[in-house]
C-alpha cells in the first residue's frame, strides 16, 4: 500500500537532486576555470616579476637622474632625447604596476573561491 507513494516520492527526490546538482554544475566549472586561471596567472606573473628583478628600482632612480640634470649633462653622457629615454624606462614601472594590479585580482579571485569552497 505505501510502496507505490514512496516510489514515486523517492522519484521526485531524485529529480529534485539532479536539477539541483545540473543547476550548480555551471557555478562548479566556473570556479575551476577561475582555479586554473589564478594558477596561470601566479605563474606568469612570476615569471615576469624575475624578468624586473630590480629593475623598478633602478628605473627610478634613473628617471631622478635624468629629471635633475640639464641637456648638456645628459648629452655629454650620450643621451640626446631626455623624453624618449624617460618613456622606455617607465616602461618598467608600467610593468611593475601591471604585475602588482594582477596580483591583487588574483588574491580577490581566490577569496571570491575560497568563499564558495
Amino acid at each position: 500500500m505505501l510502496d507505490k507513494p514512496l516510489v514515486e516520492i523517492r522519484s521526485i527526490l531524485w529529480t529534485n537532486i539532479g536539477q539541483s546538482i545540473t543547476g550548480m554544475w555551471k557555478s562548479i566549472q566556473i570556479i575551476h576555470e577561475q582555479i586554473d586561471l589564478v594558477a596561470a596567472s601566479q605563474e606568469e606573473m612570476k615569471k615576469a616579476r624575475d624578468a624586473l628583478g630590480n629593475m623598478p628600482e633602478q628605473a627610478n632612480k634613473i628617471v631622478y637622474f635624468m629629471n635633475t640634470h640639464t641637456k648638456e649633462d645628459l648629452a655629454k653622457l650620450d643621451i640626446k632625447d631626455k623624453t624618449s629615454t624617460i618613456l622606455i624606462i617607465k616602461r618598467v614601472l608600467t610593468m611593475r604596476n601591471f604585475i602588482q594590479n594582477l596580483e591583487r585580482k588574483c588574491e580577490e579571485m581566490q577569496m571570491e573561491i575560497n568563499a564558495f569552497t
